[in-house]
């Protein structure tokens, strides 16, 4: 009779990623300009990703950190709890990540067979893009504002429309 299976796996590391504390975990850049993430009093990792679990409701907290391969390290409760250079490197990670255009103003707003064509000024510059079906590729946020999706997946915040000049408002509207 085969004994029962009780265990995990041998070859499966198992890491109590809420136990790390906020003190433990240091983001920088190495002397080959390689982003690390070392846990103090453990290990360092090559190649860390950030992940927000609640990227638009609260981007700062409940961080997942993962090496190259996508494993989890640790998760971090709150951005807040790190040291500055730390927190400088996991915001620059979780920015390039969940890069989102902010739409200043509205140059051109066509709706052409259900494929609204944009020209628009960001707070990264000016941009033209497309969307289709617009109703069904807006996402109200908190607050009021909405995150736009684009054919290419891109995704833009329009804010409210009290907070865009009237002709930009007026352009916005004819589309919605």
């Amino acid at each position: 009779m085969e004994p029962l299976l009780t265990g995990r796996p041998p070859d499966l590391e198992v890491r109590d990623v809420m136990g790390v504390e906020p003190g433990q975990v240091r983001v920088f850049r190495d002397p080959n300009a390689q982003l690390r993430l070392t846990l103090l009093d453990d290990r360092s990792y090559l190649h860390v990703k950030a992940m927000a679990a609640f990227p638009l409701t609260e981007p700062t907290r409940h961080i997942g950190l993962a090496d190259g391969q996508n494993k989890q390290i640790c998760l971090v409760e709150d951005l807040a709890h790190l040291d500055a250079e730390s927190r400088r490197w996991v915001e620059s990670l979780l920015e390039s990540r969940y890069f989102s255009p902010r739409i200043l103003k509205v140059a051109q707003a066509t709706d052409e067979f259900g494929v609204v064509r944009w020209k628009v000024e960001t707070d990264r510059g000016e941009r033209g893009f497309y969307v289709r079906n617009l109703r069904d590729n807006l996402l109200d946020l908190p607050g009021g504002e909405s995150l736009m999706t684009d054919v290419d997946g891109n995704r833009f915040i329009l804010p409210l429309l009290t907070d865009l000049d009237k002709e930009s408002r007026a352009k916005v509207l004819a589309v919605l």
